[in-house]
């Protein structure tokens, strides 16, 4: 139990809010008293900015409302002082929850929650936090999981961003836990990682991360002058091999490459399975890879439909394999694009509206 006595300070809350790193932090995600205080700031903070003109009066016209209100140097009476009192004291409030909304809800620079200014809402500030996806609706934020209190997640991009979200209701929940080569079924997306011989025909592998079948693999670059060129078995060859799935036995599998290339995988008992699993929130790790794909509310924050975490791997992408060299006949420096997870608008291109398939890629390929 948090003792009173050690609450958050206003100012307290205000460094808290602002910065993830803050040595008050803990106390805040322990504290149930010091977030509802904060929350309640953020409320004042939200009524000023509502209540405040697009554009600030002029200075004369403030001159003119403080000598109608001092009655333009004429005696006061006490009426007319508690009147003066009451709207001094109503403006020192708007700066204090003005400097409040600062502190509660940093710019675009820091790594607080949205902060709506004159010329952005809320809403508008936090999807500038967000992935975007072919459905108009579906955002995604992909980075590390900060704090989970109940169905109120946190998580914080590479870029610093502060994504507040909203888990009431009942999002699909996955983790990424430990497979077995029997839980692949034909058609399923695999990525693998291990030795590959010579030739490019086989691989044996050290991991192999499970996704589904509606996630995005590579194009294949575009070759000058028409050449042709085996991208699946080079890579192969070097230990990385991605695709689709079939033939799986006690033994392992094989994949399909984007290029309709096979190659044979062999699973040894070392090999590392890794798929994602059903979970509940409280499963959840912070500081782990996390990504939500919801609908983004004006209030600024992430409703939630799909929740993945990728708790083992932790956000790496399959990349080309270290030694990669380009064969002889390729100028300097090769194909302008090698395979790659696509990234940007491509990241998402085709999954529609599919939550699951958007989270899957994003766990996957987002290069954070």
């Amino acid at each position: 139990m948090t003792d009173a006595s050690t609450h958050l300070s206003f100012d307290d809350l205000v460094a808290v809010a602002g910065r993830p790193d803050s040595p008050q932090r803990p106390h805040l995600e322990e504290c149930a008293d010091c977030r509802a205080e904060l929350e309640r700031w953020r409320t004042v903070a939200r009524g000023v900015r509502d209540a405040a003109p697009p554009e600030p009066p002029r200075a004369e016209v403030l001159r003119g409302v403080l000598a109608a209100v001092d009655g333009a140097g004429a005696p006061r009476p006490a009426a007319r002082r508690t009147r003066r009192a009451v709207l001094l004291s109503a403006a020192a409030a708007a700066v204090v929850a003005g400097a409040a909304t600062y502190g509660l809800w940093p710019g675009d620079d820091s790594t607080g929650s949205p902060q709506a200014t004159g010329t952005f809402s809320a809403q508008q500030v936090a999807s500038m936090g967000l992935l975007t996806t072919d459905c108009k609706d579906l955002k995604v934020a992909a980075g590390t999981l900060r704090s989970v209190h109940g169905t109120h997640l946190v998580v914080e991009t590479e870029k610093g961003k502060t994504v507040e979200v909203d888990a009431s209701a009942s999002p699909k929940v996955t983790r990424q836990v430990a497979g077995r080569v029997s839980d692949l079924a034909a058609g399923t997306t695999v990525i693998v990682r291990g030795k590959g011989d010579q030739a490019g025909k086989s691989v044996t592998a050290n991991t192999v991360v499970v996704g589904s079948a509606a996630m995005k693999l590579p194009k294949l670059p575009k070759l000058p002058g028409g050449m042709k060129l085996d991208m699946t078995s080079m890579m192969a060859s070097r230990g990385t091999v991605l695709g689709t799935v079939s033939g799986a036995d006690a033994d392992g599998f094989t994949v399909t490459g984007s290029d309709g290339t096979r190659v044979r995988v062999a699973t040894p008992a070392s090999t590392k399975m890794i798929k994602q699993q059903r979970a509940r929130l409280d499963q959840l790790e912070t500081g782990k890879y996390t990504v939500v794909v919801g609908t983004l509310h004006k209030d600024g924050t992430l409703r939630a439909t799909t929740v993945q975490q990728d708790a083992l791997t932790n956000g790496a992408k399959p990349s080309l394999p270290n030694g990669f060299t380009m064969p002889e006949g390729f100028a300097s420096g090769g194909p302008k694009s090698l395979p790659a997870m696509p990234g940007g608008k491509d990241l998402f291109s085709g999954l529609g509206c599919d939550s699951d398939a958007i989270a899957n890629s994003a766990v996957n390929g987002t290069a954070l």
